[in-house]
């Protein structure tokens, strides 16, 4: 008996994590959705499983925080902040998913207007496209640059997420992930402007 992967009530669809096979089906899990988005975000429930998601983005964060935390002793960084690091990091990067998924919703809801799918669909598709670049963020002096170009491929990952997940077009997918994205990055750019200003006059009334 086939069953529709957008009901709930049943085991985690397709390659999408599951508690029984947590090893396997994150594997499986990473590799369906780097390789073939489309598909794993096609062939996953929509709704009816937020735990699945939750972990798996927590398991993303843990590996990365625990080998981060790692190499900042292998450093000299201090003991603090590398527990901070390995403990810290993971629960809150996990908890601000929830946000940033929040703000992408507000945005479907505007321009997808979705029917029959809900935020927990918009969590489902930021949850397993976002953490991918925590895996090689890690990486000491590297790791850096290369999260940040993973990174990117992850916020096109959320766009095929958001279109699969809430049956809608490409170009509506994509502004809705997009614009918050855009509002994220200025207010970094504010913030810097602000700081490197404030910076710049405590020099310039020192000198």
């Amino acid at each position: 008996m086939s069953i529709n992967p957008t009901t709930g009530g049943t085991p985690a669809q397709g390659n999408e994590f599951t508690m029984v096979d947590p090893v396997g089906s994150f594997v499986s899990t990473v590799t369906g959705v780097v390789t073939a988005p489309a598909v794993f975000f096609n062939n996953i429930r929509k709704t009816g499983d937020l735990v699945s998601p939750l972990v798996f983005s927590l398991i993303c964060y843990a590996i990365a925080g625990v080998l981060g935390g790692v190499f900042a002793l292998v450093l000299g960084n201090g003991i603090g902040r590398a527990l901070s690091t390995i403990i810290l990091a993971p629960i809150i990067s996990t908890l601000f998913l929830f946000v940033v998924a929040g703000i992408i919703h507000l945005f479907v809801m505007l321009l997808v207007k979705p029917s029959g799918t809900g935020y927990e669909s918009t969590y489902r598709a930021t949850a397993y496209s976002l953490p991918i670049s925590s895996l090689v963020s890690w990486v000491p002096f590297i790791g850096p640059f290369i999260g940040f170009a993973v990174g990117l491929y992850t916020i096109y990952l959320s766009i095929i997420g958001v279109r699969e997940l809430h049956s809608t077009t490409t170009q509506s997918a994509a502004l809705a992930v997009l614009i918050p994205v855009g509002i994220f990055l200025l207010l970094g750019l504010c913030l810097f402007i602000l700081a490197a200003s404030v910076l710049l006059a405590a020099l310039g009334m020192n000198s």
